[in-house]
């Protein structure tokens, strides 16, 4: 389980601090950017994961477009580079 806890606001202006839990990585950043599609404005986002692990993230990575497609493609790079060495 990943939980992402972040605070924006609405297209009106409001503010709200909220959460969300997926299962995947890529299905969290998914939701984040739908709700930039939709007009709100990210303001905090931190990423954590079930072993405590946590990490903030630039708001500014979450531009409207879909996330998953570009971080598959780029752990199958990684992966590929790895068997490489």
């Amino acid at each position: 389980m990943v939980l992402v806890y972040f605070s924006c606001s609405d297209p009106q202006g409001e503010y709200y601090e909220c959460s969300y839990g997926g299962e995947t990585i890529e299905t969290c950043l998914d939701s984040l950017s739908q709700l930039v599609r939709n007009g709100w404005q990210l303001i905090s986002v931190k990423l954590s994961e079930s072993q405590g692990n946590a990490i903030w993230l630039p708001v500014e990575a979450f531009d409207g477009q879909p996330i998953k497609r570009s971080l598959q493609l780029l752990q199958r790079e990684w992966e590929a580079a790895l068997l490489q060495h």
